[in-house]
């Protein structure tokens, strides 16, 4: 079973280090947790990088077409649920993978009724604060009229 591909681009606000890659669905959570606390850890705390990893897990799931997002499983909905509430608490004490992250979730209406307004007011912020991806978000956005 190859997996689901995914891409990610990470930018490490302090010292401007990028790091581009591709990588198959990941098998261990706490791999991808560890690995993101050392490429952000000004940005991603422990609570934070598992909130992240769970909506990256999940939308891996929907876009492989093992779940839907309008009828996820009670499990799944609870971790999303989880990990939204920890987003939200972090997205409102500044921190901006956090915010980039929960920006996604309301973009696209992945576990919460679709706020493009304030997936764009989260965007902004993270962007003000020098997220790469939030900034890209926020080009499409606009791009599109959103």
């Amino acid at each position: 079973d190859a997996g689901v591909g995914h891409a990610f681009c990470i930018e490490e606000k302090n010292t401007g280090y990028k790091l581009f890659f591709a990588c198959e669905q990941p098998a261990d959570t706490k791999q991808w947790v560890k690995f993101l606390k050392s490429v952000m850890p000004s940005q991603l705390d422990e609570e934070v990088a598992q909130a992240s990893v769970t909506y990256v897990r999940i939308f891996s799931m929907a876009e492989a077409g093992e779940v839907s997002w309008s009828n996820l499983p009670a499990d799944i909905d609870k971790d999303l649920t989880a990990a939204r509430t920890i987003l939200t608490k972090a997205a409102d004490q500044g921190n901006t993978a956090a915010q980039r992250d929960l920006a996604d979730m309301y973009d696209f209406g992945h576990g919460v009724s679709r706020d493009l307004e304030y997936a764009v007011h989260l965007n902004t912020l993270a962007s003000e604060a020098g997220d790469p991806h939030a900034m890209y978000n926020l080009g499409i956005c606009y791009r599109d009229g959103e």
